[in-house]
């Protein structure tokens, strides 16, 4: 008896504690209470206007009557502020049972996750668009590095090698003959230095 007084109770405990899901039945009635509560608001918000051209047509015949204006004026002033504060208050009223009515409903979250994403990928299109003008708006021009005072004219190297690879022809044309070692120099032997040394035999030849 004690242990089925104590699960009874910790079932109650339980049920206290932790709320019972809702069954579809009462989920549909919350949902037709909303829409009702929302119908309701915009119906006095309508009643409101009929009230208000009612209470401006009977102030302006009062005032077109009625000796007493300023005291008419003062109730028109009273009426018109307190009829503001009902219509604010009815707007109020209806934006948050639209709002209600909106967070309830499981495509309007939908909706605002799948704008979410196509703002992101339009952002990050933009930002790819950008960095490919800037890419493309680069100067590709190439700035000398030094002064054109102090670089020398470039020579054509392509007519300048084979005038070089060309063999040079000798000026004068000299036989090995007539060529002699002195001092490790080869000069040229001159005819008339022979001739010379030769009278010079003959001369002593005759002297002796």
């Amino acid at each position: 008896m004690e242990e089925g007084k104590d699960v009874e109770h910790s079932r109650a405990t339980a049920s206290s504690v932790m709320p019972l899901p809702k069954s579809p039945s009462t989920q549909y009635e919350e949902n037709g209470r909303e829409e009702e509560g929302f119908h309701n608001a915009l119906l006095e918000l309508k009643d409101l206007r009929s009230q208000l051209h009612h209470a401006a047509e009977h102030c302006e015949r009062a005032f077109s009557t009625a000796q007493q204006k300023k005291m008419i004026l003062e109730g028109t002033k009273s009426y018109i502020c307190e009829a503001v504060v009902a219509i604010v208050d009815h707007l109020g009223t209806v934006s948050s049972k639209l709002e209600q009515s909106l967070l309830a409903n499981a495509v309007v979250k939908q909706t605002e996750q799948r704008i979410g994403c196509l703002k992101q990928r339009i952002l990050a299109c933009q930002q790819y668009a950008m960095c490919l003008e800037l890419c493309s708006m680069q100067l590709d021009i190439k700035f000398p590095q030094h002064h054109q005072h102090y670089v020398s004219p470039g020579a054509d190297f392509a007519k300048a090698i084979p005038v070089l690879a060309k063999p040079s022809k000798p000026a004068c044309r000299c036989k090995t003959e007539d060529l002699h070692v002195l001092a490790g120099v080869y000069q040229k032997k001159k005819p008339k230095q022979v001739n010379n040394f030769l009278s010079f035999i003959g001369v002593s030849k005759r002297k002796i």
